[in-house]
């Protein structure tokens, strides 16, 4: 019988030093230890540094100094176990020199060795994992106690990868059941484009919003907003949807629109009104007008019959009066105002044509104006009129005797405390002042007296070169008549 001797290749040995700090330089502690005493007979680097000991303190060490085997596990089932499936792995707590324990997964194997048995232990550290773990677990209840209802889809297919405790209870399907189906089988929008076409414009913006219908499991549609995002992790792709019932916020948005339309309704209806208003104000200033103007007309009638002597000058004054008054009315007739009448303009014109009525010259008897543009109800209105009225007719008729020249000036101004100031006089030859006026039996001065205590306000006059009357009052609000 011819013996093979087996050839010695030394490129195949592998020196034991290296293989030591292989061991030792091993991210798992690995332990040797005795099956009989489950005394450590050995141990890497990582093993004494993951458990602050020396190599020296941990040979020799029963296992259970470090290690707790579960308690329905003792060292012989460990054993036997160990005989019948050569290796298997737990999970038990180390505990360290400072008294620290942590969890690791062990590896456990029996090795045979020139007929003697080993235990080998690789124990892995699970407190990353475990914190990981716990991370994971944590963010899965976050994401299942989500009011809104959360999806992992394949990309590809439409099928459900994974979905939250949210989803199942408001589609009424257990997870399983949606595990085995596709986006389109609760996905009920009509004319809403294919998977393929939904995929590819997910990928093509990264995200997008979306409103559509979620069918549930006894058919009962309810809206939905779909915030759909593509997420590509390492080498796989995934798209998260996160669908939101807007059942309440599709309610409230139908109730403020009724609320709207009613409004606009009411708003028409009010715009409605108010024109018809405004156009019954217009007519009724144009009546006022005419029958002003039509009692102007009877008043020239009856001066045409005095001719001359005190009676005429009364009616031509009264007409004047009413002149003022029908100039606002035709004014608010013709403007889009229907109550605050433009000062400026009034009194320009009123002013103009009592020149034009008493046939005075402008360049004889100038006409200053600094009237500012404000605007005041009828109520104001009118007696300011009158009073520019009574105090002009008085400047043309009594301040420029013999063709003597001069100015009529009209001040009307609104004041820092938001009063006004009326300011009316001529640069005549006034007032003598010796004169007490409130002496006069004028019926102008009477008027103007009268007219300033209608506007709750004070006057006074100003004799220096010429006669100035000052009136200073507040707008009048407007009162309601019974």
């Amino acid at each position: 019988m011819q013996h093979h001797r087996r050839t010695h290749d030394p490129k195949l040995e592998t020196p034991l030093p290296l293989f030591r700090m292989l061991i030792d330089h091993s991210n798992d502690a690995i332990f040797v230890i005795d099956p009989q005493t489950f005394r450590v007979l050995d141990v890497n680097e990582t093993a004494c540094q993951r458990l602050q000991y020396d190599r020296e303190e941990l040979v020799h060490f029963p296992t259970t100094k470090f290690s707790q085997l579960p308690q329905d596990f003792s060292q012989q089932q460990h054993v036997e176990r160990l005989h019948q499936q050569g290796g298997f792995m737990l999970e038990v707590h180390h505990r360290c020199k400072d008294g620290t324990t942590f969890p690791v997964e062990v590896s456990t194997s029996l090795i045979t060795q020139e007929g003697r048995e080993y235990i080998i232990s690789v124990a892995r550290d699970l407190r990353e994992r475990k914190r990981t773990e716990a991370n994971l677990k944590l963010f899965r209840q976050l994401i299942n106690q989500s009011n809104d209802a959360i999806f992992v889809v394949d990309p590809t297919t439409g099928n459900f990868l994974d979905v939250n405790t949210t989803a199942c209870t408001r589609l009424q399907y257990t997870q399983e059941e949606l595990l085995q189906m596709r986006v389109e089988d609760i996905s009920t929008a009509p004319g809403q484009p294919t998977w393929e076409e939904r995929s590819q414009l997910i990928k093509a913006h990264g995200a997008i919003v979306v409103e559509n219908y979620h069918r549930r499991k006894d058919g009962v549609c309810f809206p939905v907003e779909v915030n759909a995002s593509w997420i590509a992790q390492e080498e796989s792709e995934y798209f998260v949807a996160v669908a939101r019932d807007i059942t309440e916020r599709k309610e409230a948005e139908r109730i403020t629109q009724t609320y709207i339309s009613e409004i606009e309704s009411q708003k028409q209806q009010l715009n409605q009104s108010l024109m018809e208003k405004q156009m019954l104000l217009k007519e009724i200033h144009h009546r006022v007008k005419n029958n002003l103007q039509f009692v102007a007309s009877l008043l020239n009638l009856q001066t045409q019959v005095v001719q001359g002597g005190p009676a005429y000058e009364l009616f031509r004054e009264a007409e004047g009066r009413i002149a003022s008054m029908t100039l606002i009315h035709e004014q608010l007739y013709q403007s889009d105002q229907w109550r605050d009448v433009p000062m400026a303009k009034y009194l320009e014109t009123l002013a103009n044509n009592l020149f034009l009525a008493h046939g005075v010259s402008s360049r004889r008897i100038g006409l200053e104006l600094d009237i500012e543009d404000i605007e005041v109800g009828i109520d104001t209105a009118i007696p300011c009129g009158l009073i520019v009225n009574e105090v002009v007719v008085n400047s043309l008729k009594y301040a420029f005797p013999e063709d003597q020249p001069g100015t009529i000036f009209i001040f009307f101004k609104q004041q820092a405390d938001e009063g006004l100031f009326l300011q009316v006089g001529d640069t005549g030859i006034g007032l003598p002042s010796e004169l007490d006026i409130d002496e006069i039996p004028s019926l102008g001065l009477k008027l103007i007296r009268m007219f300033t205590e209608q506007l709750d306000g004070d006057w006074e006059i100003d004799r220096y070169q010429g006669t100035c009357y000052t009136i200073r009052f507040r707008p009048l609000s407007y009162k309601q008549r019974i």
